[in-house]
């Protein structure tokens, strides 16, 4: 109960829990304990679980890490990947989108540093019809600047797509799953280690609304 009430949580996440899901989670901890303190490190996937390792997080969630034996898997979801766009781009007007449909517009893609990435570049090499790379970046903020062209089509997964009530420009539409497979979203800690009260119970909201987000798909 004392590490509830002074404790103190660090964590290191994908950019794609930045938005929204890590904000909200942390203020629903903090409603219930107060006293608990946090600090988030923002890290693509591969220094994601080399902070881990080396003692500078207690949690990480991260999408498609690269996992290790010393890192312990708590809950592996199923990511959709979502093509995001203005929401004045001809395919928001649609429910879902093809990947062929993107490819007739400069994408503005996430490099291979980001898990969303990792998992489109095999995919968009195997096509036959070339795709316009507008630009590639680390930076889903400066993807989503670039995307107020009204042109250009970027990606993300489900969970870091933005909220058009809150991001009113850009909008996102689900990818037709027979195009692209779904990615890894995984919280996780480093074997072996016992973690302070406020980290555990953090992580057992986490993986408790992970499920809940699951089982409702």
């Amino acid at each position: 109960l004392k590490g509830l009430r002074n404790g103190h949580v660090s964590l290191v996440a994908s950019q794609a829990l930045a938005l929204k899901f890590l904000p909200e989670q942390i203020r629903r901890f903090r409603e219930r304990h107060p006293g608990v303190s946090f600090s988030v490190r923002i890290a693509d996937r591969g220094e994601a679980l080399k902070a881990l390792m080396a003692f500078e997080a207690e949690l990480a969630v991260v999408v498609f890490p690269k996992m290790s034996s010393d890192v312990l898997q708590l809950i592996m979801v199923a990511q959709p990947v979502v093509a995001l766009m203005s929401t004045l781009h001809p395919l928001a007007e649609q429910n879902t989108v093809r990947l062929s449909e993107c490819l007739n517009y400069p994408l503005v893609l996430p490099d291979a540093s980001l898990g969303v990435g990792e998992l489109l570049h095999p995919i968009l090499v195997r096509r036959t019809n070339k795709a316009q790379i507008s630009a590639e970046t680390n930076s889903f903020e400066l993807m989503r600047g670039l995307l107020q062209d009204n042109r250009s089509v970027g990606f993300q997964v489900a969970i870091g797509a933005p909220d058009s009530l809150q991001e009113g420009a850009i909008t996102s539409r689900p990818i037709d799953e027979r195009d692209v497979p779904t990615a890894p979203l995984i919280c996780a800690q480093l074997r072996g280690r016992t973690l302070p009260v406020a980290a555990a119970r953090f992580a057992d909201q986490l993986t408790q609304q992970l499920d809940d987000m699951e089982t409702s798909n």
